[in-house]
């Protein structure tokens, strides 16, 4: 059972249930998204609908409005944060965001963000490029980094 889609999905479920009972008095909880969306600590925009950050993130949108470069990080798409980033963010699941990357990748376009495996990876990422944006879970620690305002849009 342990491979079938019956207990990814209660993987995530569970996990969705587990961040909503953490109260960390963020944004991201004020809205229910289920994860923090995070830049880099000298990026001046504070908030952000779910469509511009869709757009960064799938890179349909290269720079912030300051004109910095934009450099999304991912998580990888077995992570059960990554599904629930895809729906809420994208309205998407993750198998439609890698075959939308595999599209861009195969057409010449663009590649995909990096991919890492945990919330310290993306921070430590999003730390290290200044116009970096990732995501983490609600209750992860934000040392170096700040959390983005996610507005409905």
């Amino acid at each position: 059972m342990r491979d079938s889609k019956a207990w990814k999905w209660f993987l995530i479920i569970l996990t969705a249930a587990g961040v909503a009972l953490v109260d960390t008095g963020s944004p991201a909880q004020e809205i229910g998204l289920g994860f923090r969306v995070i830049v880099h600590a000298d990026n001046p925009t504070a908030s952000a609908t779910r469509t511009d950050v869709s757009r960064l993130m799938l890179k349909k949108s290269i720079d912030w409005e300051d004109g910095t470069d934009a450099y999304p990080v991912d998580l990888d798409p077995s992570a059960p944060l990554r599904e629930i980033f895809s729906q809420v963010i994208h309205g998407r699941s993750t198998q439609l965001i890698l075959k939308f990357w595999q599209r861009q990748v195969f057409s010449g376009r663009v590649v995909p963000p990096p991919m890492v495996t945990s919330d310290e990876e993306v921070v430590a990422y999003v730390r290290s490029h200044p116009g970096a944006i990732g995501y983490v879970s609600p209750g992860f620690r934000l040392e170096g980094v700040r959390e983005l305002t996610v507005i409905d849009g």
